[in-house]
């Protein structure tokens, strides 16, 4: 293991970002630093010529850098994408852990030096990140600020709440600390950026500093992006099941989780591609979840999809009838 005195470890994961790779790499391993750095790569399977350029930066800073090849699918998914962090996090070293993602690059080259000062004078906060620009595939800008934060100062309900990880996660700093111990089912089963924030808040506060700090790209391949509204909607839902089964998340914020999961239920029976097999599903979850006094709620909400389409579905004349029923 490469550079075992190293004060803090940067994360990058990276599938077939070829076009990228290196210009987020560059601004890691320039960053200006008075404490040594080590960099981890995670590769899920490039085979886009990301693997080569990653193994030639290796080879140049042999003294930071970390190059690993996942074991697993050919064909990464949101999951293999998860279970590749959570790998490459045993091989951080260190007090701190950044993260940035192959297709994401660092603007300043003081962003970790700025990160590290904060944490080690603010002991209240378990976590930092900051403002970042947003790029599209071929570089050019989209945006001077991805996030416009309005509190300096984030605690877990502010981050199920309020936040719900829509900040670049290429800007996060977080105390490696956080990982010790048991993890939480939720995120043992799905470490994504969301639940990442709210493991990191049941430790302390997660800070906003006023800087912009990096670059987040939006292109079409992206694994969230790259997807569908359908698909979008159905992991939501599942995020938000996990954490309402989980005792002590479901004691502190049931409403919310509850609020959350009829939204993104309402919003995929809402969307015009939605299959019949997913109507009928996601509408037994809609019973589970929507309060029963609001059925004719229910219904409105089903309507524009069932007629026409499936008008003398099971679900529509169980609808009709038990409408009147309650009103």
């Amino acid at each position: 293991m490469k550079n075992p005195e190293a004060k803090l470890s940067i994360c990058v994961m990276t599938y077939n970002h070829n076009n990228y790779i290196e210009q987020c790499l560059f601004g890691i391993v320039n960053q200006k630093t008075r404490f040594p750095i080590k960099v981890v790569i995670g590769d899920d399977i490039s085979n886009d010529g990301t693997t080569e350029k990653c193994k030639k930066i290796e080879n140049d800073y042999p003294d930071i850098v970390e190059h690993y090849i996942s074991s697993g699918s050919k064909n990464p998914t949101i999951e293999s994408a998860e279970n590749n962090l959570k790998e490459k996090l045993k091989y951080c070293s260190g007090e701190y852990i950044a993260i940035c993602e192959g297709d994401d690059y660092w603007t300043d080259l003081y962003k970790l030096q700025k990160q590290v000062d904060f944490l080690d004078t603010h002991p209240e906060a378990a976590g930092c990140f900051t403002d970042a620009t947003t790029v599209n595939e071929n570089g050019s800008l989209l945006t001077t600020q991805y996030y416009s934060a309005d509190q300096d100062y984030y605690s877990q309900k502010d981050c199920l709440k309020k936040l719900r990880s829509s900040y670049a996660t290429c800007t996060l700093v977080f105390r490696k600390s956080v990982l010790d111990g048991e993890w939480p089912l939720w995120l043992h089963s799905k470490l994504c950026d969301e639940f990442l924030d709210l493991h990191i808040t049941s430790k302390g506060l997660l800070a906003y500093l006023p800087d912009n700090t990096a670059a987040y790209r939006i292109h079409s391949r992206g694994i969230w992006q790259g997807n569908s509204s359908i698909w979008r909607n159905k992991e939501m839902i599942g995020r938000y099941e996990m954490l309402i089964s989980d005792d002590h998340m479901k004691e502190k914020y049931e409403d919310i989780l509850t609020e959350y999961i009829v939204k993104h239920i309402q919003s995929l029976l809402s969307d015009q591609g939605c299959s019949i097999i997913d109507a009928h599903r996601y509408f037994i979850k809609l019973i589970r979840y929507y309060p029963i006094k609001q059925m004719s709620d229910i219904l409105k909400c089903l309507d524009f999809y069932f007629i026409g389409t499936v008008r003398f579905s099971p679900i529509k004349l169980f609808l009709n009838v038990n409408s009147r029923k309650i009103t």
